[in-house]
């Protein structure tokens, strides 16, 4: 073989090679124990999501909005049935929502930690009352894929979907 043709199968080999490790390393993740996995999660939780929230907090307060942070640590309540550790961001956007005839509702997003499946899931409840919104999940990713701009990205379209709901924006 000429050694310009093995270089360039070489060169595609090394990328193959690069690439299936990075899947590896992906599978990899979902297989951590769940102690480990939530010992993960709070860093993460700690380091990347609640600063971000603190400060979105912090904007939303300079403009008359109040919210609210609630960090949740896995447990198993009475019923045997395990609840997720997570952190959620809570608008509380509707404050005289019962002086007005509505119903209450919180509009929430969470990140709610899977350790089963190696993961973090995204939540939204954008709803509110004789508006409408969205409840579900908006997205998931692998636990070690939080970054920053990730939990910007769900917080920014849900704030856009809360506000423009209260005729705010």
């Amino acid at each position: 073989m000429k050694e310009a043709m093995k270089h360039q199968f070489l060169q595609i080999l090394a990328e193959h090679d690069q690439e299936a490790f990075k899947a590896s390393i992906k599978q990899a993740r979902i297989f951590i124990g769940p102690e480990t996995f939530d010992q993960e999660f709070e860093r993460i939780r700690e380091q990347v999501i609640r600063p971000i929230m603190v400060e979105l907090h912090d904007l939303m307060k300079q403009h008359g909005l109040k919210s609210r942070i609630v960090l949740d640590n896995r447990a198993v309540g009475p019923d045997g049935k395990s609840q997720p550790a997570k952190i959620s961001f809570e608008y509380l956007v509707l404050t005289d929502a019962e002086a007005e005839g509505l119903p209450v509702t919180t509009p929430v997003v969470e990140f709610i930690a899977q350790p089963e499946a190696g993961r973090v899931l995204i939540n939204e409840n954008s709803a509110l009352p004789f508006v409408g919104g969205y409840i579900g999940a908006v997205g998931q990713c692998p636990l070690g894929d939080v970054t920053g701009d990730v939990v910007e990205k769900y917080l920014l379209d849900a704030t856009r979907n809360v506000l423009r709901g209260t005729g705010v924006s």
